[in-house]
């Protein structure tokens, strides 16, 4: 399944015209924070109306931690839905999961 939404879906966006932050570095200070956005929707339609191909965009996306547990391979706060990954959702396959 997929499931598709702009950039709201995010918790953090960071727009830099120099150079971008390095991968897997702090990103304390840097851009915007769901949590610290008083209207996140606004916010980030705004940012989807200035997008372009001169600004490097850093998304950070921890949402899915309160659903996935990856470590455990399992689902959780699902009330009913949850279950483990591996054996009853993929099969034996390890979990692959794709933003782009």
């Amino acid at each position: 399944g997929e499931i598709i939404s702009g950039l709201a879906i995010f918790d953090r966006i960071v727009e830099s015209t120099g150079t971008p932050p390095p991968i897997g570095g702090d990103l304390e200070g840097l851009g915007i924070l769901r949590s610290q956005a008083k209207n996140w929707l606004e916010v980030t339609h705004d940012i989807e109306r200035r997008l372009n191909t001169s600004t490097t965009y850093t998304f950070c996306f921890w949402g899915a931690s309160r659903f996935v547990d990856l470590i455990d391979e399992k689902l959780k706060n699902l009330g009913l839905l949850n279950c483990c990954l591996r054996s009853t959702v993929l099969g034996g396959w390890p979990p692959h999961i794709v933003l782009y």
